[in-house]
């Protein structure tokens, strides 16, 4: 399995395949808290060159990323119909610390950007699913 499989490749001098990084890092994303453990996000992941080019662009970085992982939250859940508030802008953040930290610990930097960002290009960058909102974007070099 993933767990298995990241030591067994820390022992050697090559990098962690992609692949195995992405897994990874989403792996941690879904083991994080949320409110009522209602996960309301999507994140998808990035490893194509010219996405990632435009990534950077809509995220003001010149900074080369091997792969990148946008973190899109639901608007107009039910929660907020009870409690008149958005958890996932509180829940996203939570699980995009739990992603840095799992790329970290395999020895990556990843560079968070959770604002001023160009949201609607990268939404149509990503192709944003209708009632998700860009909340933010890792990028892993």
């Amino acid at each position: 399995g993933l767990l298995k499989s990241i030591p067994e490749r820390a022992v050697s001098d090559e990098r962690v395949p992609l692949e195995l990084t992405l897994e990874a890092c989403l792996e941690a994303a879904r083991i994080a808290p949320s409110a009522s453990n209602a996960q309301r996000w999507r994140f998808v992941a990035v490893t194509d060159a010219e996405k990632l080019a435009g990534l950077r662009e809509h995220c003001g970085t010149g900074v080369p990323w091997r792969a990148a992982v946008v973190g899109l939250g639901r608007e107009g859940a039910w929660e907020y119909t009870i409690f008149e508030k958005h958890f996932w802008v509180i829940d996203l953040p939570i699980a995009f610390s739990h992603m840095t930290l799992m790329a970290a610990s395999m020895c990556l930097a990843a560079d968070m950007v959770l604002e001023g960002f160009q949201e609607e290009e990268i939404g149509r960058l990503v192709e944003r699913e209708a009632g998700y909102k860009v909340a933010g974007v890792m990028g892993i070099r």
